[in-house]
């Protein structure tokens, strides 16, 4: 009796033991996603304000051949600002061409992109040409530039991207891809000033969409969407 019940004790042990164990694993890996896309969000900040400063603009959200393909993005021509990424790209064959591919799945900034443009005649992205910080008349503090989100499944230079008038407006929304993350305060978003947070599941959709257009005359003040704790900064995340 005495050897039955130790072995059903030593099974519970282990058992306990197990399911810390991939708790705490989970909770590594949780913490280990809060602290990658920040930084990278911070890369992409640094990356985007060089090329502005030096080309006076910002890249157009795509380059296509002459039969209308998107053969590069945005991402890729901040190659030469970002540090210390691979200056190896090559621009004589498309994002998916025999190097590039290879290239795209040993990128050192990470195979997947975390955070994409929004592309739209009203947006910071427009679908054709670029735009500039000063051309944006709703505020450059009140205009998203880059949301993230884990809807949309791309390699970090493949031209793909959130469309305006087609994303979702629900942050966290299931129905179509938008801006989302697994964070229990909502995924990151890039404003053109610079300025990153966390973007609240409970904003409202019309609130969303006037974040993301640049110079319709409708800004919605920043300030008051963090006092109302619908953007939250990211740091201590957890």
């Amino acid at each position: 009796m005495i050897s039955r019940i130790r072995a059903i004790a030593i099974f519970a042990a282990i058992l306990i033991a197990g399911v810390l164990s991939v708790a705490a694993v989970r909770r590594a890996s949780f913490s280990h996603g809060d602290l990658r896309c920040p930084n990278v969000a911070r890369q992409l900040v640094i990356a985007l304000n060089s090329y502005h400063a030096t080309h006076g603009e910002l890249p157009r959200h795509a380059e296509f051949n002459q039969d209308g393909v998107a053969i590069h993005c945005w991402r890729t021509r901040l190659i030469p600002f970002l540090d210390p990424v691979d200056q190896l790209y090559r621009w004589d064959e498309p994002w998916d061409g025999p190097f590039n591919a290879r290239l795209a799945r040993g990128q050192s900034v990470g195979v997947d992109a975390d955070f994409y443009a929004i592309v739209g005649e009203e947006t910071a992205w427009p679908p054709n040409g670029s735009q500039r910080f000063d051309a944006i008349t709703d505020g450059t503090q009140n205009t998203i530039l880059l949301v993230e989100s884990d809807a949309v499944r791309a390699y970090w230079s493949e031209p793909q991207d959130l469309h305006l008038e087609t994303m979702s407006l629900v942050v966290n929304g299931t129905q179509r891809a938008g801006a989302s993350c697994a964070h229990r305060r909502g995924p990151l978003v890039v404003f053109c000033d610079g300025a990153i947070y966390r973007l609240s599941p409970n904003i409202e959709a019309a609130t969303f969409r006037a974040l993301l257009t640049a110079s319709v005359g409708d800004p919605v003040n920043r300030d008051r969407l963090i006092a109302e704790v619908l953007l939250s900064r990211p740091q201590g995340d957890r």
